[in-house]
């Protein structure tokens, strides 16, 4: 009464996919072998998915109500302080370019690396088993 055609498919998925792949598919999204079967909810993509609306309705409102106030008194320091004249518009362009290019490849490598790196050890642990 064992399952064990089950356990052997688990097997030759592992040594079919990658572990990037197998990190996503198996225990990220948990997907179930066949098309047919739905499989269980899974809290914590619930959680996430839940909290990430609220933060964006959060936002959204708190935004509504502060914009009229902010836009009020940007205007008027503009009106005030012109500076204008002094801006090099050229230089500041290259520089946002240039941080937030540097910006982007840091928190790029910073992530998947970690997502590397867990990836493999749940492979390993998925091939020992």
């Amino acid at each position: 009464l064992f399952h064990v055609p089950l356990l052997l498919e688990l097997i030759k998925e592992c040594d079919h996919s990658s572990e990037s792949n197998y990190f996503w598919y198996r225990y990220t999204l948990n997907i179930s072998t066949d098309i047919t079967q739905t499989g269980p909810f899974l809290w914590w993509l619930i959680v996430s998915l839940a909290s990430s609306w609220i933060i964006v309705y959060l936002c959204t409102i708190k935004g509504i109500k502060s914009t009229g106030k902010c836009c009020l008194l940007e205007s008027l320091f503009w009106f005030f302080f012109p500076f204008s004249s002094r801006n090099d518009c050229e230089k500041d362009s290259v520089i946002i370019a240039t941080v937030n290019s540097l910006t982007s490849i840091y928190a790029s490598i910073t992530t998947f690396s970690i997502l590397g790196f867990k990836a493999t050890i749940n492979y390993r642990d998925c091939l020992d088993r």
